[in-house]
C-alpha cells in the first residue's frame, strides 16, 4: 500500500467504559477506576477476556 495523497495520521480513539450494577455495590459511588480499589467491591468486578475482545485488551494495557 502506498500513500499518494501526502501525510496521513491514523488515530483510534477507544473510550473506556465502566458499567456498574447498582444492586451489587450498595451506596458506593463509582466514577472511575480508583473507586474499584474499595474493599467493599472486591470479588464483584468482572472483565471480558482480553484475548477475545479488543476493547478489553485496550483497557488492560
Amino acid at each position: 500500500m502506498k500513500n499518494i495523497e501526502g501525510a496521513l495520521t491514523r488515530l483510534i480513539n477507544i473510550s473506556s467504559v465502566i458499567e456498574v450494577n447498582k444492586n451489587l455495590i450498595e451506596d458506593i459511588k463509582i466514577e472511575g477506576y480508583k473507586e474499584l480499589l474499595n474493599p467493599v467491591v472486591k470479588g464483584k468486578i468482572a472483565q471480558c477476556d482480553p484475548s477475545k475482545f479488543l476493547s478489553s485488551f485496550e483497557q488492560k494495557t
